[in-house]
């Protein structure tokens, strides 16, 4: 994105506007005429449907023999991956989020439904889930915690007969729990992945990444496999990364609702590029936290501190 020379946005009402580039020739692609130039200003705006749109462009597009930004970004993904692989490779106690998502996708159907919940796994799904023909449901709105089981659910009745998995933080599967009784009710055999740090993950790194201290961000520790089978589902618990494997081949056997309860290490998904002003947020955070945990009572340095922050 810092260094193309021209933007394309379809379909997208791309909020994080401080990834897109300073400046860049843009165009943009929408149905809503009111998405236009809503995160970005464009040089030119398409109102309508994108496949129609892309295939009137692409007849008049001629191909350019200039290679050079293209195996650039080529070369990139290859270390990018390798960098993946390498977290994914890992064998940690407690089990780091990376290592699930791999173990995951050897039982998923190539024509599963995956409905992915909002938080930090958006991140990891969307980052280490090599999808190939499964459908990847996700909200698109923000902060809309819980969306996973009942994307499920949607999924188990609109395509009765194929594969639906949800993966949810337990912070957002809390939020709607009791519809797992649904699932039971109606037969859904839903396998629901919970990665379980007993945090709201990605607002405790967010406010950490302010140089703020967490607030309201801690949750209970709920045993959800108990949960699972006192709604009359099937329930795993996993603490330990050798019992990953055997779990998801017996849950994607089951008949009934189950859901694996992951308990999983409270780690962030750090971006691929850091920049100055998360480095620095953080180092706010950790200092406040140093000093609260401390209960340092030094008033010469506080106010300095006040100053400061």
């Amino acid at each position: 994105m810092e260094e193309t020379d021209f933007l394309i946005m379809i379909g997208t009402s791309f909020p994080y506007k401080d990834f897109l580039p300073d400046k860049a020739p843009a165009v943009q692609i929408d149905l809503d005429p009111s998405q236009i130039g809503k995160r970005y200003p464009v040089t030119v705006g398409v109102v309508g449907d994108a496949a129609i749109a892309l295939q009137k462009w692409n007849d008049q597009l001629q191909m350019k023999e200039q290679r050079t930004f293209l195996k650039e970004c080529q070369e990139n993904m290859v270390n990018w991956w390798r960098h993946i692989k390498k977290e994914e490779n890992q064998v940690s106690s407690p089990i780091k989020p990376q290592e699930v998502i791999p173990k995951l996708q050897e039982v998923v159907d190539d024509d599963a439904i995956l409905s992915v919940d909002v938080g930090n796994v958006t991140v990891w799904m969307a980052r280490h889930f090599k999808i190939t023909h499964q459908k990847f449901l996700i909200s698109s709105w923000m902060a809309t915690m819980g969306c996973g089981l009942p994307g499920a659910i949607a999924g188990s009745l609109a395509y009765p007969g194929r594969q639906v998995v949800t993966v949810c933080g337990d912070g957002g599967f809390t939020m709607v729990m009791h519809d797992f009784v649904t699932a039971v009710k109606y037969d859904m055999p839903i396998i629901v992945v919970i990665m379980n740090n007993q945090k709201i993950g990605m607002i405790k790194y967010e406010q950490e990444e302010q140089g703020h201290l967490e607030y309201g961000t801690d949750l209970k520790n709920i045993d959800f496999a108990a949960f699972a089978r006192a709604c009359g589902g099937e329930g795993y618990k996993v603490s330990d990364h050798r019992e990953l494997s055997d779990t998801f081949k017996k849950a994607a056997q089951e008949k009934k609702p189950v859901i694996i309860d992951v308990i999983i290490e409270d780690q962030p998904p750090l971006p691929g590029k850091i920049t100055y002003g998360q480095a620095a947020g953080y180092s706010k955070h950790v200092m406040k936290k140093f000093f609260k945990e401390h209960e340092m009572d030094m008033p010469p340095l506080r106010n300095a501190l006040k100053r400061l922050f």
